[in-house]
C-alpha cells in the first residue's frame, strides 16, 4: 500500500514533536523541511563562526516545568524506551526558587520553602507570596485579588477577561499597588520574555495559575544540562532519522501549492545548498555567527534574521514538492508571508489565513560571557526589570552546564531588542558587563576573556502575544479550512507556553492526520493539578 506523504514545514519542537507521533504509524512518508541548518528553533544552539573557538551560542534559559510540561517530558520518555536514547538525562535536577533583581540593586526571590511544599495547592501560592521579598506588607494584601481572579479563570483556554489590556491595564484594573504591579513586571519578565506593554493581561493571569498555583509543585522546574542543539536536538533528530523521517535542512519554503478543490498539492522549496552551478553560496552571519547557505536574492540569516545583501540574478527556481497533508509549524506572521508573496494565492479566501497578518515577530537580544574563572557556585537563574537593566534575564551556566564548569558563564536574554539593536556592538558588550556585576557583585573584580552577541530580528522569533490576538485573530482550531493543511506551534496552542505548547501543538496535529487515516492516535496528557485546582476546573468543564 502507497504511503502517504506528509511535509512538515519548520524543524522546530511542534514539528519534532509532529514527526514523532507520525513516525510510529506505517502509513506515513515524512519529510521535516528546515531553513536553518540545524533543527530545533528557538530551542537550538549553532556554533559561532565569528569566534575563532567556534563557541556556541542559543536562545537561553529554557525553564521545564514538570507538572506542566507533562507531553514534553512522555516525549523524552518515549524516546529513551524505543531508542534507547536517554535525553532526560540530560535535564538538570529541579529547582525550586528562582531570582529577582529591581531598580534599587535588592535582589529577591519565589521559592518553595519546606513549609511551602507541605500546603495543598492553592494554599501553597499565599505562601509563596507572602514569602516573596520583592514587595511589602499592602503591596501583598493588594495583589489578593489578583491571585483570585488567577485560580477562577486561569485553569480556562482564554480568561473570561477582555484581552484589550495589556499587563499594566490588568493589574491595575484588579487593585494592584505600583510596587506590586513591578514586581509581577520582574516574574512575567522572566517566564514570557515579553514586555508589560505586550504582554495580554488574561493570558499572564493563565500562566500564573498554571506555573504557581495549580500544583503545590508547580514552581519547582528544570533546565537542559548542555548546549541545546548536542544535549537535546541533535540525538531527537537521529532518532526520527532512524525512524525513517526525512530531514531537508536548508530547504526554504517558497509556497504552499493548492489544487483548486480545497486542498493543497504540495509545497515548493528552494535547496540553499544547491546553487545554479552546484553548491549554494556559504556566508557568515555577520550578527550572529551562523555559517549557512543562500542562493536566493536575499541573503538573510535563518538563525538571527539579519538580511546580509543581495545576491545579483539568475536564481534556481524552488522545486515542487508533492504531499498528501502539509503541518505548517511555522510562526504566523512567517506563514502570512508565505501567502502574501502571491496576490492570487487561494489561500487568502479563507477569513481563517487572513487573520494571520495581525501578527508580528518579536525581538530578542542574547549574548554569552566567558569570565576568567568561577565566581559563583549555585543556580542563579535572574529575572530583572528591563526598563532598569540592558537584559530581563541571567545566569551562570557553569552551575548547570558540566562542559562549563571550569569557569563562570554568563547567558543574557533582554526582550528588547529593537531598542538595543540601535547600540553599537561594543557599547552594548559594556552595558552587558557592567549591569552583570550590578547583579552579581562577586564579578566586580573579573575579566571577561570572551563575549559572544547576536540581535534576533522579528522574521526567525516567534510572534508578540499582543492584545486582542487571543480572543480576536487566533485560529479556533488547528485544522486549517483546506481539509490536508493543519496548523501547528506555540502560538495557536489552547496553553501558548512555551516549548511544552509547541509540543502538545504538534501532537494534536499529528492526531487530526492520525484520526484521518484511522490509525491509533498519540496519547495527550493534561497537566498535573492540586486537588482544589483539579475540583475547579472538573466543575467548570
Amino acid at each position: 500500500m502507497q504511503k502517504k506523504k506528509v511535509v512538515i514545514l519548520g524543524g522546530g519542537l511542534a514539528g519534532l514533536s509532529a514527526a514523532t507521533a507520525l513516525s510510529q504509524s506505517e502509513e506515513f512518508e515524512i519529510t521535516v523541511i528546515e531553513r536553518a541548518p540545524m533543527a530545533g528553533g528557538c530551542t537550538s544552539s549553532w556554533r559561532d563562526h565569528r569566534d575563532a573557538d567556534k563557541s556556541e551560542i542559543q536562545y537561553p534559559m529554557h525553564m521545564i516545568f514538570p507538572t506542566l510540561y507533562v507531553n514534553f517530558l512522555h516525549l523524552l520518555k518515549f524516546i529513551a524506551l524505543t531508542r534507547h536514547v536517554n535525553l532526560a538525562a540530560n535535564l538538570t535536577p529541579k529547582f525550586d526558587r528562582f531570582f529577582f533583581f529591581n531598580e534599587n540593586n535588592r535582589k529577591s526571590s519565589l521559592a518553595l520553602s519546606p513549609l511551602t511544599k507541605k500546603l495543598p495547592a492553592p494554599l501553597h501560592g499565599l505562601k509563596i507570596l507572602w514569602d516573596f521579598d520583592g514587595c511589602g506588607f499592602f503591596d501583598k494584601i493588594s495583589t489578593l485579588r489578583f491571585f483570585l481572579f488567577c485560580l477562577r479563570q486561569g485553569g480556562k483556554d482564554i480568561p473570561p477577561a477582555s484581552d484589550q489590556y495589556n499587563f499594566y491595564g490588568f493589574c491595575k484594573k484588579l487593585g494592584m499597588t505600583e510596587e506590586a504591579v513591578k514586581a509581577m513586571a520582574r516574574i512575567t519578565y522572566s517566564i514570557t520574555n515579553l514586555p508589560p506593554s505586550e504582554q495580554v493581561g488574561p493570558k499572564f493571569a493563565k500562566l500564573f495559575y498554571e506555573v504557581i498555583l495549580s500544583h503545590s509543585d508547580a514552581l519547582g522546574y528544570q533546565m537542559i544540562n548542555d548546549d541545546y542543539t548536542p544535549g537535546l536536538i541533535a540525538p531527537w533528530v537521529i532518532f526520527l532519522k532512524n525512524s525513517g523521517v526525512r530531514f531537508m535542512f536548508e530547504h526554504e519554503v517558497a509556497g504552499i501549492c493548492h489544487n483548486g478543490k480545497c486542498k493543497v498539492s504540495g509545497i515548493t522549496a528552494t535547496n540553499h545548498n544547491e546553487g545554479l552551478r552546484g553548491e549554494g553560496l556559504r556566508f557568515i552571519c555577520t550578527n550572529c555567527g551562523l555559517r549557512f547557505h543562500n542562493v536566493t536574492a536575499k541573503i538573510h540569516c535563518p538563525k538571527c534574521g539579519l538580511i546580509l545583501g543581495y545576491i545579483p540574478p539568475p536564481h534556481p527556481s524552488p522545486k515542487f514538492l508533492e504531499a498528501d497533508y502539509v503541518v505548517s509549524c511555522l510562526q504566523p506572521h512567517q506563514l502570512a508571508e508565505i501567502i502574501l508573496a502571491d496576490e492570487h494565492h487561494p489561500l487568502r479566501q479563507f477569513d481563517y489565513f487572513r487573520k494571520l497578518g495581525k501578527y508580528k515577530g518579536a525581538s530578542l537580544t542574547i549574548s554569552r560571557m566567558w569570565l576568567d574563572k568561577k565566581y559563583t557556585f549555585e543556580d542563579n537563574l535572574t529575572g530583572l526589570d528591563r526598563h532598569y537593566f540592558s537584559f530581563n534575564g541571567i545566569m551562570d551556566i557553569s552551575n548547570i552546564m558540566p562542559r562549563y564548569a571550569e569557569q563562570s558563564v554568563f547567558d543574557t536574554l533582554s526582550d528588547d531588542g529593537d531598542a538595543l539593536k540601535m547600540w553599537s556592538t561594543e557599547t552594548l558588550k559594556q552595558k552587558l558587563i557592567k549591569d552583570m556585576r550590578r547583579v552579581f557583585p562577586e564579578t566586580l573584580s573579573a575579566a571577561v576573556t570572551k563575549h559572544l552577541l547576536a540581535h534576533i530580528w522579528p522574521r526567525v522569533l516567534y510572534h508578540k502575544a499582543a492584545p486582542e490576538i487571543s480572543s480576536l485573530y487566533r485560529p479556533k482550531s488547528q485544522q486549517s479550512p483546506v481539509d490536508n493543511l493543519v496548523l501547528a506551534g506555540d502560538w495557536i496552542s489552547t496553553l501558548e507556553i512555551g516549548m511544552e505548547g509547541a509540543v502538545r501543538s504538534g501532537l494534536d496535529a499529528a492526531n487530526i492526520l492520525l484520526r484521518k487515516e484511522g490509525q491509533p492516535v498519540w496519547p495527550i496528557f493534561r497537566p498535573e493539578r492540586g486537588l482544589l485546582p483539579g475540583w475547579l476546573e472538573n466543575t467548570r468543564t
